[in-house]
């Protein structure tokens, strides 16, 4: 009977994003043969003594380290390399066809070393499984890893902040929890939160978005006003604010081959006061179809944390939630129209 070898073992589980997409075979053999000469300078640069084992898993690679290093954090370190290296190093130098990103996904368990049907050592268990179930949730340079790794890392001052949880649904409908690396000093290293984990609050900012918000928060006071005289403009205010933000936006957009002509209806001196009493003029119905399309269809379904609830300020007043995500996701937007 053979004897199993049951080491603990570390994964580093990555796969090319959108490895098929207009790229032909031959650039996809390019590509695997450029991401193996990564991943192998890694690993004899930075750990050269390291026992690994590299399994091909089709547009990636699956890279098992069987013994520790003295760096407790061998895994994570490799990982950062490799996207670096993809990143800063072999993108700039090759023409576009050929350029990629990857994910990652890390995990470490107590598996089986076997010898496979190549008569090649392999690994077999629970833990590179579900390094992949991991990497699944990734996006283009992201780190995901699970929890044995996270326990072993966040005790350490290094760690401590550099993670943020997140639970997914992986097989046969089962939770499972991972954590996104978002510390180290890479700068091609993804932050943003994985896309697998998106809710209508957490979306990003439009830029369409970004300067609605802004012109509520520049024009609040009018706003304020016109909502304690006549609550029942709040359809014709949110209309107008949209009208402005679809100026701003085009405006920011023109060039001097290609100006932006504005789309709010002109008055006799443009005033917001004389802009709010044309869109008042319209038919209600006009009105509230306007309000559906330009408001409720692209902000509220889409943001619908960024603006305070109530029966006559719904759309028109941002909540705290909604400037932070103005100033975080569009700062250059936040900060001219808070200065002015």
């Amino acid at each position: 009977m053979v004897e199993v070898k049951t080491p603990r073992v570390k994964y580093i589980y990555l796969d090319v994003v959108g490895f098929t997409h207009n790229r032909t075979v031959e650039t996809q053999v390019k590509i695997i043969s450029a991401l193996n000469d990564i991943v192998r300078g890694c690993l004899t640069d930075l750990f050269p003594e390291i026992d690994v084992i590299y399994i091909p898993v089709g547009d990636g690679i699956c890279i098992s380290l069987l013994d520790s290093t003295e760096a407790y954090d061998d895994h994570i370190t490799i990982a950062e390399e490799i996207i670096r290296r993809i990143c800063s190093l072999y993108n700039p130098s090759v023409k576009r066809s050929c350029r990629f990103q990857v994910r990652i996904g890390i995990n470490e368990n107590v598996d089986n070393i076997i010898t496979d049907i190549n008569d090649n050592r392999n690994v077999c268990g629970s833990g590179v499984n579900y390094a992949q179930r991991i990497m699944n949730f990734g996006d283009s340079n992201h780190i995901l890893v699970g929890r044995s790794v996270y326990d072993s890392l966040v005790p350490r001052d290094k760690y401590s902040k550099a993670f943020r949880r997140y639970i997914g649904k992986a097989k046969h409908n089962t939770d499972i929890e991972l954590y996104q690396y978002i510390g180290g000093i890479v700068a091609d290293l993804n932050r943003d939160p994985p896309s697998a984990f998106n809710t209508p609050s957490e979306r990003i900012l439009s830029e369409y978005a970004a300067y609605y918000i802004a012109n509520l928060l520049r024009n609040s006071k009018f706003i304020e006003k016109i909502i304690e005289e006549k609550s029942h403009y709040v359809y014709a205010l949110g209309v107008q604010m949209a009208y402005l933000a679809e100026d701003l936006l085009g405006h920011s957009k023109e060039t001097r081959l290609s100006p932006y002509d504005n789309r709010m209806p002109k008055t006799p001196n443009n005033t917001l006061q004389e802009q709010l009493e044309f869109f008042c003029g319209l038919t209600w119905e006009v009105c509230i179809d306007l309000h559906q399309a330009k408001v409720e269809s692209k902000l509220w379904n889409s943001y619908p944390d960024c603006f305070e609830e109530g029966s006559t300020g719904t759309f028109v007043f941002v909540s705290e939630k909604g400037r932070q995500k103005l100033e975080n996701e569009w700062p250059e937007i936040y900060k001219e129209f808070s200065t002015q």
